[in-house]
């Protein structure tokens, strides 16, 4: 099964009680998930987050993930 997230999920995550320093496991379980192609990105959500404006960690960690499923053309890839 796949499971497709919004950039909400990180983005609350990323600035909340998820944060990086402070639960990294979360932050490598969806990495992990993400390799495994359990877990997907729209390229939507993905440009919210990366065209947000911002230059933080939750940019940077997501930019370095673009091409392990945090970027997906959403009808390309239906499952």
């Amino acid at each position: 099964m796949i499971y497709w997230i919004d950039a909400g999920v990180l983005i609350q995550a990323a600035r909340g009680t998820y944060r990086f320093k402070m639960i990294p496991q979360f932050w490598q379980f969806v990495h992990t998930q993400s390799v495994a192609g359990t877990i997907r990105m729209p390229r939507l959500a993905y440009e919210e987050i990366t065209d947000g404006g911002y230059d933080d960690q939750l940019v940077a960690w997501c930019k370095s993930r673009k091409q392990i499923g945090l970027c997906r053309n959403a009808r390309a890839t239906r499952s």
